[in-house]
């Protein structure tokens, strides 16, 4: 049985990445094809892997800035054929649109934020952006209604994501929980620059972080430091408006990224998340987090035990609710049992199975 799989675009290192890691685990040798591929972005697991680009990344900007390339990715991908037995996606707007003779299954980390969650996605201001995206969603959509009605099984990462895409498409996802990427063994480094007591947030610098209105809280709280782990297009902007005790230490290796998780106060997590992976990789570190009461989050983060929540998007409910949480008392191995609950095993065990289930002819 030959097993392809299809990402989005690998230009960076997130959640959906890794769950295509936990993907090639599942089904080793198998394809991965992709829109635009930049090694240096990405993780370098993926240079041992068959990587199947359709060439974007030959283009400088879109290189530099694949959101660019939006309207032209249906296109790219209606355009890339596909010969396998059975595609697995790992999809957050396009990967469910590959050219292929074979079953389809998709598994969903959202529908497309950029069609069907704008204000979410953009943020305020981008009147040029928000222009161009108004003028392409209408055949945007046709284009990914399309798509989805192809696709033979649905997975979601989350219930959020679950009534989201019976909502947008009609149709049942079953959810599977992606894992933490992140193992706590392996290498740790210290990052220069980071001091020795301090919080952390990990998240992409885009608008639904909402990583603005941390600068907000850490002016209420002088005394505390954070550190913000992340790449992104609001990076300078973020950076200029920071508050002084924000330090930013952009997208790190996995060897920074475990002192950072190990050594940390608390995770800080002020976005709209579809899933929240941050809260289970922070538990698999024995650090609880403190998110945004909304969406993955209610799934990751049992309030009390593993974590807390702020019910609104402002510095100062995340400063009360920091002031609050740390006054708990956390328990680490309880912390890790939790995240052994999103085990890889658990993850590729299942994925295997759907597959399995789709390969067996219908008549048997």
């Amino acid at each position: 049985m030959k097993v392809a799989i299809v990402q989005d675009h690998l230009v960076q290192r997130g959640g959906s990445e890794r769950v295509v890691l936990s993907m090639l685990k599942a089904f080793p040798g198998a394809a991965v094809y992709t829109s635009i591929y930049d090694k240096d972005k990405t993780f370098s697991a993926l240079k041992d892997a068959n990587v199947i680009s359709a060439g974007l990344e030959k283009k400088i900007v879109l290189r530099n800035n694949h959101r660019l390339a939006f309207p032209l990715m249906p296109r790219i991908f209606s355009k890339m054929k596909i010969d396998a037995d059975i595609v697995l996606c790992s999809c957050s707007g396009w990967a469910h649109g590959i050219k292929t003779d074979a079953s389809i299954i998709s598994y969903y980390h959202t529908p497309a934020k950029w069609l069907y969650q704008r204000e979410e996605y953009l943020g305020p201001g981008h009147p040029m952006t928000r222009a161009v995206l108004a003028a392409c969603t209408p055949a945007l959509k046709r284009w990914d209604q399309r798509a989805a009605r192809r696709v033979d099984i649905a997975l979601a990462n989350s219930l959020s994501v679950q009534r989201r895409v019976a909502e947008i498409y009609g149709i049942r996802a079953e959810v599977l929980h992606p894992p933490p990427g992140l193992e706590p063994s392996g290498p740790s480094v210290r990052p220069a620059g980071v001091p020795e007591v301090f919080d952390l947030t990990v998240a992409r610098l885009v608008p639904h972080k909402n990583v603005e209105i941390l600068a907000g809280a850490f002016r209420l709280m002088p005394t505390r430091t954070l550190v913000v782990v992340g790449d992104g297009p609001l990076r300078a902007e973020l950076e200029s408006s920071r508050a002084e005790n924000m330090v930013f230490v952009g997208s790190v290796s996995d060897e920074y990224l475990r002192w950072l998780y190990a050594n940390c106060s608390m995770v800080l997590c002020p976005s709209w998340e579809d899933y929240g992976l941050t809260a289970v990789e922070a538990a698999s570190f024995g650090k609880p987090t403190l998110a945004l009461r909304w969406g993955g989050f209610l799934e990751t983060i049992i309030e009390g035990v593993t974590g807390s929540f702020f019910d609104q998007p402002t510095g100062e409910d995340v400063a009360r609710a920091v002031v609050e949480s740390s006054s708990n008392t956390f328990d680490p191995s309880i912390l890790r049992r939790h995240a052994a609950s999103f085990s890889e095993e658990s993850f590729i065990h299942r994925l295997r199975e759907v597959v399995a289930e789709r390969a067996i002819p219908s008549d048997v």
